[in-house]
Formats: C-alpha cells, sequence, structure tokens
C-alpha cells in the first residue's frame, strides 16, 4: 500500500514537472511567434524616413574587403566591384590579403585598389579590417564600407549611398541580395536571409527599433569607424559586436532595402552547417555577456535598442523555430493532447510569420520546389548545435566560389 502511494506520488511529480516545462516551452515559442508576426507585418509598409536627398557633391568612400585564401574568388569580385558606376578618385577599394598566394598579390596590386598582404597567425573578419586602419586615418574618408570577399556591389550602389547618407547617419546596413540561387540549398539561404531582412531589419526599423546587421554591406561614418575599430576584439560575430556596442550607446543602426549587394549564398549543407556554428554560437556568446546589463539599462535609462538587441539574441534560428513547433504541434495530437492548442498556435504563427516575410518573387515554382529540403536543413542546424563549443574563439571561414565554379 505505501509502496502503491510512493508510486503515485512520484508520477504525480513527474507530470507536474512536464507540464510547468511544456508551459515555459510554449510561452516561450507564442511570445517568439508574436514578437516576430509583428515585425513581419511591420515590414509590409515603406519607410518614408529614407528618402533620398538632391545633392550635387560626393562623398568620399573607403571599402574594406577582408580576403582569406579563395584567391579566385577574390579577383573575380574584385575586378566586378572596380566597375562601379561612381568617379573613381572618390572611392578606394582596399584589399586585406589574408593568406592570398604572392601572384594574386602581385596581380590585385595591378588594379586600382589598395592591397595588403597579411598572413596572420590567427585569422579573423576583424583582423583584416583593423589592418586598415592607417589608410582610413590617414585618408579624407567621409564613410567606411565593410564588404565580403564574394560580395559585389550594384552598379549605382556607391550612388544611393552617396544621396541617403547625411551627418546624423552613423551606421548603415544595406541589403544583401542573393548572388546565386543554383543548388537547393542556396535558395533556402536566400529565403532565409530575406525572412531576416523583413523580421530584424525593415520591420525593426519601421517600428522605430535599430535594425540588426549582418557582417557585411555594412557602411560607418568615418568617425564612428576610427574611434570604435580597435576596441573591437571578436573573432567571429564582427557583426554581433558592432550590434551591441552601438546598442549600448543607444544609437540607431539604418536599413536602406533599396540598396543591393550581391552576396554569395551557401550551396551544400555542410557549408550552411559552418556558417551557422559560427553565427549561433557568436549569438549565445554576446546574450550571456550582456543579458543581465540590457535589463538594467532598459530599468535604469530606458535604453530600448539595447535591451531588444539582447532579446533577439535569445530568439532560436528559424528554421529550428518552425521544424520544433511543428514537431511538437504532431507530437500533442497523439500525446499530451492538453498542449495541443498552443503548440498549433505556435506553428501557425511561426509560419504565417515566415509567409508574410518572405519576398514575392519567391513564391515561384522554381523556388517552391526547394521546400522539400526543409528538413535536411533542420537537421543540420540541430546538429550544428552540438559542435558550438569554442566556435567563438575560432575563426570559421564560409567556403566561396566564383561564378562559373561547379559545384558537385
Amino acid at each position: 500500500m505505501f509502496k502503491s502511494a510512493f508510486n503515485l506520488k512520484s508520477v504525480i511529480i513527474l507530470m507536474s514537472v512536464v507540464y510547468i516545462f511544456f508551459y515555459f516551452i510554449y510561452i516561450y515559442f507564442i511570445f517568439t511567434g508574436v514578437y516576430m508576426l509583428l515585425c513581419a507585418l511591420a515590414s509590409c509598409f515603406p519607410n518614408k524616413k529614407l528618402n533620398y536627398i538632391s545633392t550635387n557633391s560626393y562623398k568620399k568612400f573607403a571599402i574594406i574587403v577582408p580576403a582569406f585564401k579563395n584567391d579566385k574568388v577574390i579577383k573575380e569580385s574584385l575586378a566586378e566591384n572596380l566597375k562601379i558606376d561612381y568617379p573613381s578618385e572618390f572611392f578606394k577599394i582596399i584589399v586585406v590579403g589574408d593568406h592570398l598566394q604572392a601572384e594574386t598579390i602581385e596581380e590585385l596590386r595591378k588594379t586600382r585598389a589598395e592591397v595588403l598582404d597579411m598572413h596572420f597567425e590567427h585569422s579573423a573578419k576583424l583582423r583584416c579590417v583593423k589592418a586598415a586602419y592607417d589608410i582610413v586615418k590617414d585618408g579624407d574618408f567621409d564613410n567606411i564600407i565593410v564588404i565580403d570577399i564574394d560580395n559585389v556591389m550594384e552598379h549605382n550602389f556607391l550612388f544611393k549611398l552617396n544621396q541617403k547618407l547625411t551627418e546624423n547617419v552613423v551606421i548603415v546596413q544595406t541589403h544583401r541580395v542573393a548572388k546565386n540561387l543554383d543548388t537547393s540549398v542556396s535558395i533556402l539561404d536566400a529565403i532565409s536571409e530575406e525572412i531576416n531582412n523583413s523580421i530584424f531589419r525593415k520591420g525593426m526599423q519601421n517600428l522605430g527599433l535599430h535594425s540588426a546587421l549582418i557582417g557585411s554591406g555594412i557602411v560607418f561614418r568615418r568617425d564612428y569607424f576610427l574611434n570604435k575599430l580597435m576596441s573591437f576584439k571578436s573573432v567571429g560575430g564582427f557583426d554581433k559586436e558592432i550590434e551591441v556596442e552601438i546598442g549600448k550607446e543607444n544609437l540607431f543602426s539604418h536599413y536602406y532595402d533599396d540598396i543591393f549587394l550581391y552576396d554569395e549564398k551557401t550551396r551544400l549543407f555542410s557549408e550552411f552547417q559552418s556558417q551557422r556554428i559560427r553565427w549561433v554560437s557568436a549569438q549565445l556568446f554576446y546574450l550571456r555577456k550582456n543579458l543581465i546589463k540590457s535589463i538594467w539599462a532598459l530599468i535604469s535609462k530606458g535604453n530600448v535598442h539595447y535591451f531588444n538587441k539582447i532579446l533577439q539574441f535569445i530568439l532560436l534560428p528559424r528554421v529550428l523555430m518552425l521544424g520544433s513547433t511543428f514537431l511538437l504541434m504532431v507530437f500533442h495530437y497523439f500525446f499530451l493532447t492538453y498542449f495541443f492548442v498552443p503548440a498549433t498556435a505556435s506553428f501557425f504563427i511561426t509560419f504565417t510569420t515566415f509567409v508574410i516575410a518572405v519576398p514575392f518573387k519567391f513564391y515561384n515554382p522554381k523556388y517552391l520546389k526547394a521546400l522539400v529540403y526543409v528538413p535536411f536543413l533542420f537537421l543540420t542546424v540541430l546538429k550544428s548545435l552540438t559542435k558550438l563549443k569554442g566556435a567563438n574563439r575560432n575563426f570559421i571561414p564560409t567556403p566561396h566560389h566564383t561564378i562559373q565554379e561547379e559545384i558537385k
């Protein structure tokens, strides 16, 4: 009798723990879903504050390109970027070549670009950007742009910036769009980035909050770049460190959704995984360092930008959010049916958010067929969570390919 009562008590305790666990899970999922849905809805409206201004003067730009290996890629992208439609005396491309071959350095120096030949013992994007510090400091530049080795600016990229940038604009994220849609993974990667553009950039900006950065296509006002650059220390998550710093200072980062930077999308699941390991690791690193500080800044100073940025670091990667809510909905249809309604609500809020956030051009049969690979992408990102230890202390480059290169 006593044994039976003890077993019953154990079952009650266990079920209570399970129910409390799922209550917290669905509070988190529904909050996350509603948060993203509001931003996605906000992204549907134009931002009238970002009008072009009439000007006959030219701002001078320094364009820094960290180039780690990938000799063929930097030669191809540099050739394209040197063709942009802007007076050549008003922009300089600075290639910081890290572990490039000697013949590549020699070939690049025959162009109008300024080329630095570096061989860092521990490579990182930030180290490459810092290497260009003296050139920027000694030049009479108005703004500094950081782009990746594979990025190609649209032909009137600088003209558009010239007509939008004003003295009170400290930092800008331009609109990265896919340069390639040649595999199912690259299509899904492009869709994922556009979802983030809608929710965390345009949507945030339309709600009066600062937009998220993404690591390339970032434009700095010269004084902010020079004053802040040398204090940054990140190995991975260069953009996350910048976001945290501008959040602390309660500054506003803008998003220009009509200024395009073409970016190579990952073409293989293995490349997608390594990229997500780097992103998630950096996100968790800055979350741990700043969560309490951001809450205190919100309470004591009313710093919404800083708190909101750290809040975003709590959110699951989008494909994990979609996959997890779907699997839980199916699970609760058969087991613990008490939670079927919140599970279903979580999934449909998330699904609706993504439907709204995906640009209309992707609602095309040739792109939609890539959706059959979403479960594989879910498993890839899930697997990446097991490899986060120490990832933020190591440089994890994303592989790049030339446009002509075949992917097998």
